[in-house]
């Protein structure tokens, strides 16, 4: 009767996007700051992909090549090192100021400056935190890098729980009988 009135949407009819949203509602209360953080990024990826089709409709093929499409993404990482011939420099800059000090003052991590020092790789952010912190010009003390990185395993199996719980709980509701998204 409520579906008649309109007061209710045929759930059968529901787009993937429809589905999610109604399942993080659902679950919102049961999930800790953090994993809700991760929770709402992870369904915007899934519904960026699957989009407005209807759930229903949604096939064990679809969700495998979300997976595959997954496994082939690369995405661009900006990250920073020291030049080479300012590595001593800038070592003897943080070691004069503190390692632990620094730290302690809550702006960089003791690892965060151990990489910088040893001349890896770190992010953009905490460059720019040191060169703040220590009164370094960028580009006199740093070069930036761009790396074309895959998703790691861990953040791919994030996206297959999240898919997983959001099938789980269309099984409930009876709008599917199988969740295409486990792995048995």
């Amino acid at each position: 009767r409520k579906m008649r009135n309109g007061n209710e949407k045929d759930l059968n009819e529901a787009t993937f996007c429809e589905i999610a949203d109604i399942w993080l509602k659902s679950k919102e209360a049961q999930m800790s700051t953090s994993y809700k953080v991760r929770a709402i990024e992870g369904v915007e990826r899934l519904k960026k992909y699957f989009g407005n089709r209807k759930f229903v409709d949604i096939r064990a093929y679809d969700v495998n090549q979300f997976f595959v499409y997954l496994n082939n993404f690369e995405f661009v990482q900006n990250k920073a090192r020291v030049k080479e011939d300012k590595q001593e420099e800038l070592n003897s800059i943080i070691l004069s100021y503190g390692v632990r000090k620094a730290e302690k003052d809550g702006e960089i991590s003791r690892p965060t400056l151990y990489y910088a020092r040893k001349g890896e790789n770190i992010s953009l952010d905490s460059t720019y935190t040191i060169c703040h912190k220590y009164n370094l010009k960028f580009y006199d003390y740093f070069d930036k890098i761009e790396t074309r990185t895959k998703y790691k395993y861990e953040t791919i199996m994030h996206y297959k729980r999240i898919l997983s719980s959001i099938y789980t709980y269309a099984i409930k509701m009876e709008l599917v009988s199988k969740n295409y998204a486990s792995s048995s």
